[in-house]
């Protein structure tokens, strides 16, 4: 298949360049259709479980949610990453209210009220890792403490938890967060950031918080330090890679792209 994939995009590749958006065909979501589309949506079907280089799996939960197998900065399933504040996409030295990006040094806040969800421009997973990726929001969290197997766990050094669902599974380390220049509770407990913010109190946003002795949604302070696991969502990929609109994607979207360049 590989071979034969390659052969189809020789053949083409002296035909094509940058060409007007088709409705379908935009792959790489440039706003625009080339051969950079073909080789996005080749390089997806060579490697269906990872998105934008980041692997994923598919924990067969109802809303068929498919889960990062590690956080934002982490070398590995097992290492902590970064440590982001809510609606931040960069970790940095300190965490105050003094220096969180959408408060006032006196908390008064300059984006997001209450019950507020994350534009995609402050969206760490959707800014850092690109594509379809984004913070999952807190009926994923509870769509992932309702359907999946929770195993407390020391793994290479690091305390979590081993959730497990269809035959497969992610770890979520207990990081810890920071506050100030403190790091706090490693290996001991762990807050992961949700999309949206408390709806009753616009200081706090939502998450999933995890310990030796129990994992529950809560909600923390927006300019603390907190990890993040992204997610996305198999109707952003269709919308993304289903060329031919036969909601799946297979060769036959190649062959459907192939098709549209062709014709423009």
């Amino acid at each position: 298949m590989k071979k034969c994939i390659k052969l189809i995009c020789i053949s083409v590749a002296v035909l094509l360049c940058a060409l007007p958006v088709h409705a379908n065909g935009d792959t790489n979501e440039d706003g625009r259709i080339s051969l950079a589309d073909l080789t996005c949506l080749i390089n997806w079907l060579l490697n269906p479980n990872t998105s934008n280089n980041h692997a994923y799996v598919d924990l067969g939960l109802p809303s068929g949610t498919l889960w990062a197998t590690q956080n934002i900065g982490a070398d590995g399933q097992y290492d902590s990453g970064a440590y982001i504040a809510w609606g931040e996409t960069q970790d940095k030295d300190t965490y105050t209210w003094q220096n969180y990006q959408w408060a006032t040094a006196d908390t008064t806040l300059t984006r997001y009220g209450k019950n507020s969800a994350l534009w995609s421009s402050d969206d760490a997973a959707n800014v850092l890792w690109g594509g379809l990726w984004r913070v999952p929001t807190l009926e994923q969290w509870k769509e992932l403490l309702s359907y999946c197997r929770w195993s407390w766990a020391l793994v290479n050094g690091q305390y979590g938890y081993r959730i497990s669902a269809n035959g497969t599974g992610i770890f979520l380390p207990a990081a810890g967060y920071f506050r100030n220049d403190i790091h706090y509770e490693d290996n001991i407990s762990g807050f992961y950031w949700a999309r949206g913010t408390s709806a009753s109190d616009s200081l706090m946003a939502y998450g999933l918080y995890l310990d030796d002795s129990d994992y529950l949604w809560g909600y923390r302070y927006r300019y603390t330090g907190r990890n993040i696991r992204p997610v996305l969502q198999p109707s952003d990929l269709l919308r993304r890679f289903d060329v031919n609109g036969d909601d799946c994607v297979t060769q036959a979207d190649v062959t459907a792209l192939i098709q549209i360049l062709l014709e423009r």
